[in-house]
């Protein structure tokens, strides 16, 4: 305005301030030094919560700490300490469980953890299920980030025997015995708590067994193969609950070659792909998923099978749906019609699928579902 003097002030922006200290408190088993190599600040930098909110994140993920949380204590105008908290796990943890399964009936399970306070970072881990199905897998990794750079070594070994039925194009060939006894050797990588990949090596005795030798049946009595291969891992996961996803993406993708150069009894490659996208408006959740695979014929049968039944495809028997290449979507809706009971509608449709042998094609078969859900 007219004889007004515009004044200007000189405001200076606030600064981040430096560290002074960074502390931890309420530890027993793992060192300080373990924990703080994670949290990727140091004394005499410049304070970015945005490091530190990841690094929370990261130090929950190694599945170390019950509780984990910061303060940050103004000493100055331009310095601050910053106090970690954390309350850590049981280093030892037992579990066991029963389950109820419509092919392999009552099922037991147990699984060990732990986890090492001599050498932080490094997971054991060991689950067992019996009656059923009878498998054991054991599980040796060091899921540390003390580098910084999320890269893992693992082993893994695995033996596993259940029933296995074998249909043809046209009929129910017969009633087997898988077996497996495989050892798989690799390096993960392991970003933001939501995607993985993994590289490794895996050595494999498996086939299929059968205690009859009926003219119709098309394995021999013991099939079993020596198998050596170079398979490569890649999981995506944003769906914000296992069981009942309402919201997020899912995919996981799947390469296998197995070369007689390796060791392999024949050689084969697999390539499988499956996804999942949910969105929930109110009290309605709609699902599209998507699955595909496809491999060389010289591929193992029990590869090629889907397995889950009408869980995963309606209409489908377990053991039913397989093929050299095999491609369905599916349609999910769900309504929650009270607190703890859902509603559900499945429409899936089989898109294409071969046979092994190359000589039938399926296309273009469809199924449906009703279910119901009760949360306890």
């Amino acid at each position: 305005t007219a004889g007004r003097q515009q004044k200007t002030l000189n405001i200076e922006p606030l600064k981040k301030p430096l560290i002074g200290l960074i502390e931890i408190k309420g530890n027993k088993s793992l060192s300080k030094n373990f924990i703080k190599s994670f949290i990727g600040l140091e004394k005499g930098m410049r304070l970015q919560p945005e490091i530190l909110d990841k690094s929370i994140s990261d130090l929950y993920s190694l599945g170390y700490f019950k509780i984990l949380y910061y303060e940050i204590h103004t000493l100055n105008q331009n310095e601050v300490n910053v106090i970690f908290h954390v309350e850590e796990t049981q280093l030892r943890r037992f579990h066991m469980g029963l389950r109820w399964d419509n092919l392999y009936h009552m099922v037991g399970t147990a699984n060990v953890q732990l986890t090492s306070d001599i050498f932080p970072g490094i997971r054991i881990e060991d689950q067992i299920q019996i009656a059923g199905i009878q498998k054991n897998e054991f599980a040796i990794s060091y899921p540390s980030r003390s580098l910084n750079f999320p890269i893992y070594p693992y082993l893994k070994i695995t033996n596993s025997r259940y029933p296995f039925k074998h249909y043809s194009t046209k009929r129910f060939e017969g009633l087997y015995t898988y077996s497996s006894d495989e050892i798989r050797a690799g390096l993960g990588l392991f970003l933001k708590n939501y995607w993985n990949t993994e590289f490794e090596y895996l050595w494999k005795q498996a086939g299929i067994k059968t205690e009859e030798n009926l003219g119709y049946l098309i394995f021999a009595k013991d099939n079993i193969n020596i198998y050596s291969s170079i398979r490569i891992l890649a999981q995506l996961d944003l769906l914000d609950d296992v069981l009942m996803p309402s919201e997020g993406i899912f995919f996981k993708g799947t390469y296998e070659n197995s070369r007689k150069e390796l060791g392999s009894s024949q050689n084969y490659e697999f390539y499988q792909a499956r996804g999942k996208i949910y969105k929930t408006f109110h009290l309605n959740t709609y699902g599209i998923s998507g699955y595909y695979h496809r491999s060389t014929n010289k591929t193992p049968i029990y590869m090629t099978t889907i397995f889950g039944g009408s869980q995963v495809f309606a209409g489908t028997k377990e053991f039913q749906l397989h093929g050299s290449s095999l491609t369905f979507f599916r349609l999910d809706y769900r309504y929650k019609h009270q607190k703890d009971v859902f509603y559900h509608l499945t429409l899936n449709w089989l898109m294409h699928a071969k046979s092994e042998d190359l000589n039938n094609l399926a296309e273009n078969l469809w199924g449906s579902g009703i279910g119901i859900t009760f949360i306890t």
